[in-house]
């Protein structure tokens, strides 16, 4: 956007004051597309874009930003994903008198995510080019998160005999450790009707206050004739506070056993106290979660961390199989992260 959107009008208004059509020498004029505001300043004047509303957009060279408008009417967590990058891109949110809440920029062409608590106002989004540009389309969506576990995402990673697998993510949106007592899975027509309800054995029984919680299993029903849609909740319960912050994973080599992917690494105590292993419950472990390039779950994998005694290291080995008790390949991720949360 070179000229930018403005000057954009200015000559569309032109070409219909001297009689003349914008993309023609003659005929009725044409209406034309203004595009994006380049900056917050000219972002004021949009009209706001709804919570929900996937926005498709393209960066024509290295040098534009596109920037939205967000009216947020009241006191909630929100994330806003930026994903199908053609090029390296970054992300940023900003409040209404132009101080930055938040930026993400991961390097190549990994989707970038974030998470905020937000007031009831004005809040603008900016898509920026960190190296390239590229004629194809990013997604861009933003969310409001109301639910104390609110689903991000989900996907059917494979059929087990029949049975499908399903993987998903949660964000606790509170400040409180959660525990969970259960997801549900409704499977719905698509006249909206439900057909079966079911549950997935979980994997991870707490979640920290504003993390992630990470669902891996097989349902116990097959899909249904007239199945359209999957609907996953959760419940959960206040807990008790938790810790795994003294335990700092660092990721090293994947390397490949069997067809599978395996990521190691290793986790340092900087605590004070022993953790991990069987008398260390719950159960802190490894978690490495895997996405596809709009932020979709793809998969996950886990591996238990033994007893490390205060300033010790201990490696990991996290095979990337979709449950301890079902083991299938997964898809290729776009991009991975590795975490330590509890288990048990």
């Amino acid at each position: 956007m070179a000229q930018g959107r403005r000057s954009a009008r200015i000559a569309a208004t032109m070409a219909v004051l001297m009689g003349t059509a914008v993309l023609g020498l003659a005929g009725p004029a044409t209406a034309v597309t203004t595009e994006r505001a380049d900056t917050l300043g000219q972002a004021q004047d949009d009209t706001a874009v709804g919570a929900k509303q996937v926005i498709k957009e393209r960066l024509h060279a290295a040098s534009d930003q596109d920037w939205f408008r967000y009216v947020i009417t009241r006191r909630t967590r929100a994330v806003v994903t930026l994903g199908s990058l053609p090029a390296n891109f970054n992300l940023a949110v900003y409040r209404a008198d132009g101080s930055r809440v938040a930026r993400s920029d991961h390097a190549g062409k990994g989707f970038e995510r974030i998470y905020f608590t937000a007031t009831p106002g004005t809040y603008y989004v900016r898509v920026a080019s960190t190296k390239g540009s590229s004629s194809a389309r990013y997604r861009l969506w933003l969310r409001t998160l109301s639910a104390p576990l609110t689903l991000q995402s989900y996907s059917v990673a494979a059929v087990n005999s029949g049975y499908p697998f399903i993987v998903a993510e949660f964000v606790n949106t509170t400040g409180d450790w959660l525990r969970v007592h259960d997801i549900l899975v409704n499977s719905i027509a698509a006249d909206g009707r439900q057909i079966h309800r079911d549950a997935l054995a979980l994997q991870q029984g707490f979640v920290a206050p504003y993390g992630l919680l990470h669902v891996a299993s097989s349902t116990g029903l097959p899909k249904p004739p007239g199945h359209d849609h999957y609907q996953v909740t959760a419940v959960s319960l206040l807990a008790d506070p938790g810790n795994v912050s003294t335990l700092k994973p660092k990721p090293g080599r994947i390397v490949t056993q069997d067809g599978y992917l395996v990521h190691t690494g290793t986790v340092t105590n900087t605590g004070r106290t022993t953790r991990g292993g069987d008398g260390d419950p719950p159960i802190p472990a490894v978690d490495v979660a895997y996405y596809n390039a709009n932020g979709t779950l793809i998969g996950t994998a886990l591996d238990g961390i033994t007893e490390v005694a205060p300033g010790q290291t201990v490696g990991y080995r996290a095979r990337a199989q979709q449950s301890p008790y079902w083991q299938s390949p997964f898809p290729k991720p776009n991009r991975y992260t590795t975490t330590v949360v509890l288990t048990w």
